[in-house]
């Protein structure tokens, strides 16, 4: 099987989790690993068995916030079971990249392996895989591109993350461990936008995630296509970016905003469009 028909494998897997659509958000969910219930974070799946085994833990040693999630290859009854975690979401535009930040312990050569994939009716229409076998002491963030099969606008997406068996192993080892934080999708592509899918009202839409460190995504709909304004200002009123500033066609846009060069503190995003004007509030913790 080549590499590019084994991504599209991973990515068709994902409809799988189709129980988590329906209260799903039209971003990663939980993509900071900061809120759980009964020790599995939220909107994500894992193959944790109460009583049996736990491979997904909750840890404080992140890359922002206050929680991250730790998988840990255990053996259970004999076998070693490899920690696996995933989810499935709403995501209505073609993201160029999928991002985020990870530690990673392999033990015998094992493999740490995320994948990411955007959907359309249940098919994959682009994915994008992230494999390691380096051990990463620290919180590295890694950053690949989506590769797209077919053109079109997907409805969902979904993410995939274990820890896979060394190349000539049949086991994965024990203690084999990983760590994941703040993970994102970034940019995107053009997309031909169906009257079905034109917004009928300009609206900006709340960063995610916020608070945040050190780059986070805005949204925002446009029903005409027009010159479109969208900067960054401090409490004082200063201009301290500009995002966009030219003409956009009709429908979702998403723009990432990298805050590396910025103090701590709360800052404000106006976007003007036409007659329309509007403003909202951002935090970022460094």
């Amino acid at each position: 099987m080549s590499f590019a028909t084994k991504v599209r494998s991973y990515a068709i897997s994902f409809v799988l989790l189709a129980a988590f659509s329906a209260s799903a958000l039209a971003q990663i969910p939980n993509a900071g690993f900061e809120t759980w219930t009964s020790g599995i974070p939220n909107s994500w799946i894992t193959d944790n068995a109460p009583g049996v085994d736990t491979l997904i833990y909750r840890t404080t040693d992140v890359h922002s916030g206050t929680y991250a999630v730790e998988g840990v290859a255990s053996s259970v009854f004999g076998v070693v079971v490899p920690p696996t975690l995933a989810a499935l979401f709403t995501w209505t535009t073609r993201p160029t990249t999928f991002s985020g930040y990870y530690k990673f312990s392999p033990v015998g050569g094992d493999s740490l392996f995320i994948a990411a994939a955007v959907e359309s009716n249940g098919s994959a229409i682009g994915a994008a895989v992230f494999r390691t076998n380096s051990p990463v002491s620290s919180y590295t963030q890694f950053s690949v591109p989506i590769t797209y099969f077919n053109s079109g606008a997907p409805d969902s997406g979904g993410i995939d993350v274990a820890i896979y068996q060394a190349t000539g192993s049949s086991v994965v080892h024990a203690g084999s461990t990983f760590k994941l934080d703040d993970l994102t999708f970034s940019g995107a592509t053009d997309v031909a936008i169906s009257s079905g899918q034109i917004p009928q009202m300009f609206s900006l839409h709340q960063n995610y995630p916020n608070p945040f460190n050190p780059s986070t995504v805005i949204g925002y709909d446009l029903p005409l296509t027009g010159f479109v304004s969208l900067k960054v200002y401090d409490l004082l009123g200063r201009e301290r970016a500009t995002l966009v500033n030219g003409e956009q066609s009709m429908g979702y846009h998403e723009v990432t905003f990298d805050a590396s060069s910025l103090a701590s503190g709360t800052y404000f995003y106006r976007l003007q469009a036409g007659s329309f004007t509007a403003t909202k509030k951002l935090m970022l913790l460094k």
